[in-house]
C-alpha cells in the first residue's frame, strides 16, 4: 500500500488533564521527507474523532445538519 503524504494527518490523543500540559508541544512526524500536518480532529468513516476522544464535535456537526 502506498501512503499519500499530502492526505495523511497526525493527531496526538490525550486526556483533558494532559492536553493542557501538551498545548505548547507539536507532534512532528516525517514520511518520505515530508512533514505530516497535525490536526485536533479528523473525520473518519463518517465519525469525527477529536484529540480527547469525545463526541462533542461529532454531535455538533450532526446537529448543524438538522
Amino acid at each position: 500500500m502506498i501512503l499519500n503524504e499530502t492526505k495523511t494527518k497526525s493527531m496526538l490523543v490525550t486526556d483533558k488533564r494532559l492536553a493542557k500540559k501538551m498545548e505548547q508541544f507539536t507532534l512532528q512526524l516525517h514520511v518520505n521527507f515530508t512533514e505530516l500536518g497535525q490536526v485536533s480532529s479528523h473525520k473518519l468513516l463518517g465519525l469525527t474523532i477529536d484529540s480527547q476522544l469525545t463526541f462533542e464535535q461529532h454531535v455538533e456537526n450532526l446537529c448543524a445538519k438538522l
